[in-house]
């Protein structure tokens, strides 16, 4: 599947909550439908077929036609690479007494600056050699600058910390509540996978996420607008949620494997799950659809878990 050619995001966010939309850029890019048993049916998946044989290709380096040269035709008695000189060979035939090797390097100058080079190459490790302590004490302190900038330190273990790594939201910020799935077109049949996919995604970020399975929003598809739809995820956290600390996931799948997905985070979850995280996730969200050997379950499970993984690195 993926975001390839087609495929667009959008980003926004009102009074400090966060929205992000994928748009799959349509069934020919060989997509993995969704495998599902409320559906009628399976989709075929799109793969690209083999490339008919090419011709046989000539290749340079073999046998010319006959009477032509692989490089052209030269003019009638002067060879490919101009006229040699009396007596001696170009690339061609040999002259008469057989081959003789073409010197290069030699004479007087050759050996003239081969020893101008060994003068030069032993005054340049003699002053390296006479500043060496100098030396690495530059690249010690350059190493050193370049760290400090990039990182906090190290952990005991070795591991260094980048900067500013996400933290956790705290606990009272999230009212956690039985609401975590919905599935209108009865793709999930082992919730227990999902579910704990989704727990786990809860334990590691503090943001309690939501899905949402359809095939139209407001009776809208592959028409609905990200406005529109950011207008109502709004409303639909508004009516579920009391806090700021909950995320809507939402899979629009309005025909065989074109889709649309969303995420909408409240005001206190914004600020784990940002407009970084998001794209993490909803770029993994467009990664995991392709493969074809994860059921319904294991697809949204690989993404919350993975997602999880990757925003709280």
């Amino acid at each position: 599947m993926g975001r390839g050619g087609g495929a667009g995001s959008g980003k926004s966010g009102r009074g400090g909550r966060g929205f992000s939309s994928h748009r799959s850029s349509g069934p020919s890019s060989g997509r993995k439908p969704l495998l599902s048993g409320g559906r009628s049916g399976s989709f075929p998946s799109h793969r690209k077929s083999s490339p008919p044989p090419r011709s046989p290709r000539r290749s340079s380096w073999g046998s010319p036609p006959p009477g032509r040269s692989p490089w052209g035709s030269p003019s009638p008695g002067r060879s490919p690479w101009g006229s040699p000189s009396p007596g001696r060979s170009s690339w061609g035939s040999p002259p008469p007494g057989g081959y003789r090797r073409q010197r290069t390097g030699g004479g007087c100058c050759g050996n003239f600056s081969t020893f101008v080079f060994l003068l030069f190459m032993i005054f340049l490790v003699a002053i390296v050699s006479l500043r060496s302590g100098k030396v690495q004490n530059f690249v010690r302190n350059l190493k050193q600058t370049i760290v400090s900038n990039d990182y906090n330190g190290a952990n005991s273990d070795g591991k260094v910390e980048v900067s500013n790594p996400r933290e956790k939201l705290a606990a009272e910020k999230c009212l956690r509540t039985e609401l975590v799935l919905q599935d209108e077109l009865h793709w999930i049949s082992d919730l227990d996978t999902v579910k704990q996919a989704m727990e786990t995604f809860y334990e590691k970020t503090g943001v309690q996420p939501y899905l949402y399975i359809c095939d139209n929003i407001m009776r809208k598809g592959e028409e609905i607008t990200d406005e529109q739809a950011e207008s109502y995820l709004r409303d639909l956290y508004n009516s579920m949620y009391e806090d700021e600390g909950h995320m809507i996931f939402v899979f629009l799948e309005y025909a065989a494997s074109e889709y649309i997905t969303y995420l909408y985070a409240g005001t206190a979850a914004s600020t784990v799950i940002d407009e970084s995280a998001r794209e993490i996730f909803l770029t993994n969200a467009d990664l995991y659809y392709t493969d074809s050997s994860l059921s319904d379950e294991e697809y949204f499970a690989k993404v919350f878990e993975e997602s999880a993984k990757e925003i709280m690195k």
